[in-house]
């Protein structure tokens, strides 16, 4: 990769977890760009979607699952509940002398 298309990640981006915020300040677009280019949602040209999605994968940019789920409301995930069948040890008894 050339310097003149070399991506710079501030150093303290070492310390923290990439956000869209950085992909955004180093792509020259807005939040909502990049969130709609990331998602595929909304309209984006195509070649600012195609851009931004080569700025996230430069900069190594993974999305938040638990920002999303958050976000959402949405775990996507099944939870089962069984009832134990086996008694339970009973907790120890402490003397009060």
């Amino acid at each position: 990769m050339s310097k003149k298309n070399a991506i710079s990640v501030p150093a303290t981006t070492e310390l923290r977890r990439l956000t869209i915020r950085d992909v955004a300040r180093e792509a020259g677009v807005s939040l909502t760009t990049v969130s709609h280019s990331l998602n595929d949602r909304g309209y984006v040209d195509p070649a600012t979607r195609a851009k931004v999605k080569r700025i996230a994968e430069q900069l190594g940019y993974r999305p938040n699952l638990r920002a999303q789920r958050l976000r959402t409301g949405r775990a996507n995930c099944i939870a089962l509940f069984r009832r134990c069948r086996l008694p339970l040890p009973a907790a120890p008894r402490v003397s009060g002398s």
